[in-house]
This record gives C-alpha cells, sequence and structure tokens, in this order.
C-alpha cells in the first residue's frame, strides 16, 4: 500500500511536478490545491506548473501524513524535496486513499515560484 500511496502521491502531487521513484508524474494534468488560502486550479508539465497561464516551478515540497494497515497501527509518513527557501506561492492538498492493504492520508504542502509565460 505505501508504494502505490506514493504512486498515488506522485499523482495527486503532479500539479506541480513531483515524482517518485513508483511512477513519473503524468503530463498535463490538471489538479485542485488551495494556494494561498483560494481554491485554484494547476495545470502540470513535469515539475513546471501554470496557473492562470503563468508558469510555475515547484520548490519546498512536503508530505505529512500516515499509514495505517488494515488491522494495525498507524506509520508516520514524511517526506521533503526541494528545501530551498524559495518564496511563492503557498499550495496545499489533502489526500486519502483507502484499498485492501489499508488507509494513507496526507497533506501536500509546495511553494510555487513564478518562473514567466
Amino acid at each position: 500500500m505505501r508504494r502505490l500511496a506514493v504512486a498515488g502521491a506522485a499523482a495527486a502531487f503532479a500539479a506541480l511536478g513531483v515524482a517518485s521513484t513508483a511512477s513519473a508524474a503524468p503530463k498535463d494534468k490538471t489538479e485542485t490545491w488551495v494556494c494561498d488560502g483560494v481554491e485554484t486550479e494547476i495545470t502540470v508539465t513535469g515539475r513546471v506548473g501554470r496557473i492562470d497561464g503563468v508558469k510555475y516551478l515547484a520548490h519546498n515540497f512536503s508530505i505529512v501524513g500516515t499509514f495505517t494497515p488494515t488491522g494495525g497501527e498507524p506509520i508516520d509518513v514524511s517526506e521533503e524535496k526541494w528545501t530551498t527557501g524559495a518564496e511563492g506561492i503557498d499550495c496545499t492538498m489533502d489526500v486519502e486513499e483507502t484499498d485492501e492493504e489499508g488507509t494513507f492520508s496526507a497533506v501536500f504542502s509546495v511553494t510555487a515560484v513564478p518562473i514567466g509565460n
């Protein structure tokens, strides 16, 4: 399940180009995030996303959550990438995935830095 959850995280985070070793981030995928308190549609190509026609690069990425195996105790899950202290738009997404192996729930966070049109 954790491998599936990480693959799901890659798909969910594709909006700002995050990939995992479990799968490559899909291209041209649109996701809904909350950026600076506003629900925002982000379309992605690699690590670059588009918000209202402006290109953004993903920085300061983190996942904080838990995986609870069916019939088991919760296991903390966390990961950080691109922790550069970059300033931009702060975006989050709540994710929950359940299958026969258990439940993965987490908050994904990323800072999107504008890089042009």
